[in-house]
């Protein structure tokens, strides 16, 4: 069936999966801009390609089919892991918290998510002359109105990069 050395890359690959997905929750709570995390993902991924891609046997007769599941191996380890190292590390090492109290700029709606369904409602503040959505767990709450004050945990993270946490709307 699999040898032990395909069990290990398949658990490396749906791990690398799983924490690509878990990278939207942890953008979603640090002030980073949109052109960081995908140019860190691409990076690292294009290294690994680089580092692993000759390391890894040759698994299917077919040498295309076998170059593509190589790369795409290669590029989602390598990025997927990397990259979340980065926001997990900045997000879950931050220090020196400070309580903040921004005015709300735009009310949005509800925020897919992909995992759970669209159960997040967010509002947008104006942090450092850029829009920031702050999502809110929307069985604590009934709406966004009657609400002009956000008040947040804002943290410097372990790369320098501000993350928030305990966000509360205020009257």
């Amino acid at each position: 069936m699999y040898t032990s050395k395909e069990i290990v890359q398949i658990i490396f690959f749906l791990g690398s999966c799983l924490l690509s997905a878990n990278l939207v929750s942890l953008y979603r709570h640090t002030f980073i801009s949109p052109y960081v995390v995908p140019a860190i993902y691409i990076l690292t991924g294009v290294a690994g390609i680089w580092i692993y891609f000759k390391r890894m046997p040759q698994q299917h007769k077919n040498k295309l089919k076998d170059t593509f599941i190589k790369l795409t191996f290669c590029f989602v380890v390598g990025g997927g892991i990397s990259t979340w190292t980065f926001m997990g590390l900045n997000y879950y090492a931050s220090v020196h918290p400070l309580t903040e109290i921004f005015h709300i700029a735009e009310r949005g709606g509800y925020m897919n998510d992909s995992r759970t369904g669209p159960n997040h409602l967010y509002v947008a503040i104006k942090y450092y002359g850029k829009l920031k959505e702050i999502p809110f767990d929307s069985n604590d709450l009934n709406g966004t109105s009657g609400y002009k004050l956000v008040r947040i945990e804002i943290s410097k993270g372990f790369f320098g990069f501000d993350v928030f946490k305990n966000e509360a709307l205020v009257e």
